[in-house]
Formats: structure tokens, sequence, C-alpha cells
């Protein structure tokens, strides 16, 4: 069962399939950052510390897909956590969810 229930569009990457789910990062009034996903709902994070926030992020969405009946293998930040960190907030970055794997070799 792929992830395009949830509206979501498949793409191919060096790891093999993966489904892009957009999250968005919120400056919070106390200097802390909140998390929401339109594409996943009840998708919520919020904390005084960005990094954790951040580091937390992919557990979350295995987390809830899974809770949701979707088998994920890997989810990881598009673009690298340390990049992240120095971005300026509001900020759109999306999660790949890969569900299966393929592999595969090039012919001699």
């Amino acid at each position: 069962m792929g992830l395009e229930q949830l509206g979501l569009t498949e793409h191919m990457d060096e790891d093999g399939h993966y489904w892009a789910i957009a999250v968005t990062l919120n400056d919070r009034a106390d200097g802390g950052v909140s998390v929401t996903c339109e594409d996943l709902p009840g998708l919520i994070l919020s904390g005084p510390d960005r990094e954790a926030v951040l580091a937390s992020l992919p557990d979350a969405i295995t987390m809830l897909l899974e809770y949701k009946g979707y088998k994920t293998l890997k989810v990881v930040h598009e673009e690298p956590v340390d990049v992240l960190r120095k971005r300026p907030l509001p900020l759109d970055v999306n999660m790949k969810v890969h569900t299966y794997v393929v592999v595969y070799r090039l012919a001699a």
C-alpha cells in the first residue's frame, strides 16, 4: 500500500522509491519551534529546542504513518539537519519517506 492514498507523489532517488511529505517549521514566541504538516494530518510537534524538534521529526512521522497502517523503512530530512538548523523560519521542508527500497546493479 503506497502513500498515494494520502495524496502524495512517489519519487525515486539513489536509495530507491520515496514519498515527499512537506512540513512547515514556525518560530514560537519563546524562541522555540513548532512543526505542522498539511500532508499528514495529526503531525504536530513543538518545543523550545529547535535541534531536538528537528531530530524527533523522522520518528514522529514514522510512528504516525505506522499508526495509520503504512510500513516505512526510513524517514529522512531532504536537506541535512545542520543546514536546516541555520535557515530562518518560517520554513517549508520536505521529508523523504522510504516505504520500500529497490536494489539494482548495472549490467557489466
